[in-house]
């Protein structure tokens, strides 16, 4: 486990979530302690998007610009802590295929490409932590969603 933990420190964050129930609350609270907690949130805010609603590439990438865009713009603050740079097909976001790594690697979502150039279609398979969200995020994020 301490080999695991020293190559995938975020694994921390899946020991957690299985012992979920038994800590209650203070799941919550030791999350919010982790230097990688905003790494953690946006996961979820990746995962809410693609609940029951697989996206292509583009697709997902303006959807949390927008669900960023818009909070910033009711809260002056984004949900994510994802950057964004500017690309001929909207805003994507930066080191994206690293954040396609780590999703991938920790069991969060399954990717498909697609033949004939058609571009890479992602799924979730794995639960939205909805908790981790303000009332106002989850609006956000439904907004955009729909």
């Amino acid at each position: 486990m301490y080999i695991t933990l020293n190559e995938n420190p975020f694994y921390i964050v899946k020991l957690l979530e299985r012992r979920k129930e038994d800590l209650g609350d203070k799941y919550y609270v030791i999350l919010k302690l982790l230097p990688f907690y905003e790494t953690y949130k946006s996961v979820n805010s990746i995962l809410y998007l693609l609940n029951k609603n697989d996206m292509f590439e583009t697709n997902l990438m303006k959807n949390l610009f927008a669900v960023d865009f818009e909070n910033y713009k009711e809260k002056n603050t984004p949900i994510t802590n994802l950057k964004y740079a500017h690309m001929p097909y909207g805003p994507v976001v930066n080191n994206r295929y690293d954040l396609y790594n780590f999703l991938i690697k920790n069991n969060y979502i399954e990717i498909e490409l697609l033949d004939g150039n058609l571009g890479t279609k992602f799924k979730s398979i794995y639960e939205c932590d909805k908790k981790l969200f303000s009332n106002d995020e989850l609006g956000v994020l439904e907004k955009v969603k729909s």
